[in-house]
């Protein structure tokens, strides 16, 4: 089941971009002023990504190889 909620959550943001926060972050600040970045995603040194947080605009290059990369390990 987590990895099925990741592979949708991957292909719902390559086919109509937008925002993903997990259910446990507060915002204490607005999201406007990375509009206009292609991509954020937190950056976890822990793990090769962590997608508690993610934004980006329509079929974005890092985020298809994010795709490509999880299914060779799923």
């Amino acid at each position: 089941p987590i990895h099925l909620s990741d592979g949708l959550r991957l292909a719902l943001l390559i086919r109509d971009a937008g925002i993903y926060l997990d259910l446990d972050y507060i915002l204490v600040r607005s999201l406007l002023p990375f509009i206009d970045h292609n991509f954020i995603v937190h950056l976890d040194p822990y793990s090769f990504s962590n997608a508690a947080v993610l934004m980006r605009d329509p079929h974005n290059p890092f985020l298809l190889a994010m795709a490509e990369k999880a299914t060779q390990y799923y």
